[in-house]
């Protein structure tokens, strides 16, 4: 069984890092490091906390190297870059062999400057070495040679969205009226015009490949979402509020009123969140939170279903900001 990418479904940041938030997928999880005759490989940026108390051999982890300047030169030149070997493993090693900040370099020559290495010379790197550090420098890069149009538009949307977006909720925020400064740019296209833009962004490496599970979804990086989201959240805060003030009225819509599984109740974990993001701290409260998932003095989430580390991490949201 192999897990690719499995960050999304862990808590971000905070009391319960690295925690699943699907209570079914910690159990699997756990009872394959219990007993398994098979192996499960996992993919994700942070650690797995559920795992943590399991030793090997039944639970191996392994931090990751980076590329190394030969691998990362090959990695270049299957995405079309021109240029001598020479040239190609001193980008690699410029850009810290880091998997991400190379894809996107590739496909960014190749778009912008036909796939010329040395063009690499305007993405300024500076000094600075952190992990996805040198993925956002080719971001912005690739940013300012986009413009100002549809295909950020989209990046920025799945900014709102810590996890896959769904087809429907990212209708929800597509929804007229355009909110201003975010989804202008992607009102009454075709669905002809729709798919082009899915397509540059794809062979960008900014937006991963349609899952044919569900095909309507739009996914992209962890860096990438961040960049992103952070970038709609601080220099359009209007527009980051209005989308996650439709996506909280979204989440309550395909919610039972009262739940009676996790799965059930999950849109309005996540509708809180999006409420907490816009400031709507006493309506999440008193309209979700006491009455639908805690159900009164029942603590029903909590006590009966288990889901204490999902309300820890709305708690988090609540009092963030000091409400």
């Amino acid at each position: 069984m192999v897990l690719d990418g499995l960050d999304p479904l862990q808590n971000p940041p905070g009391p319960e890092e690295g925690r699943l938030r699907d209570p079914s997928l910690q159990a699997l999880l756990r009872e394959l490091a219990a007993f398994n005759r098979g192996l499960c490989v996992i993919t994700t940026r942070m650690p797995l906390a559920d795992l943590a108390d399991r030793e090997q051999p039944s639970v191996i982890s392994c931090e990751l190297e980076h590329l190394s300047n030969d691998a990362g030169a090959q990695l270049l030149r299957a995405l079309s870059v021109i240029g001598d070997e020479e040239k190609l493993r001193i980008a690699s090693e410029e850009f810290g062999g880091h998997c991400l900040a190379l894809t996107l370099l590739g496909s960014y020559l190749t778009d912008a400057h036909s796939g010329d290495i040395r063009c690499r010379r305007e993405i300024c790197l500076g000094h600075n070495v952190r992990q996805g550090v040198h993925a956002r420098r080719v971001m912005e890069s690739y940013q300012n040679w986009l413009g100002e149009g549809p295909e950020l538009s989209v990046l920025r949307m799945l900014g709102l969205f810590d996890r896959p977006a769904d087809e429907k909720a990212f209708g929800a925020v597509l929804k007229p009226p355009a909110i201003h400064g975010l989804t202008e740019p992607l009102t009454d296209l075709s669905p002809t015009e729709w798919g082009a833009i899915l397509g540059r962004l794809r062979r960008a490496g900014l937006l991963a490949g349609e899952d044919p599970h569900h095909p309507g979804d739009l996914d992209t990086h962890p860096l990438v979402r961040e960049y992103f989201g952070e970038q709609l959240r601080s220099q359009r805060t209007e527009a980051w509020k209005e989308g996650n003030r439709r996506l909280y009225e979204y989440y309550q819509t395909i919610a039972p009123q009262l739940p009676n599984n996790f799965r059930e109740m999950e849109p309005f974990f996540l509708a809180v969140i999006c409420a907490c993001n816009v400031g709507l701290y006493r309506e999440a409260l008193h309209q979700i939170y006491i009455p639908r998932l805690q159900r009164g003095k029942a603590c029903f989430a909590a006590n009966v279903l288990g889901a204490r580390g999902a309300l820890l991490s709305v708690l988090v949201h609540f009092f963030a900001r000091g409400h």
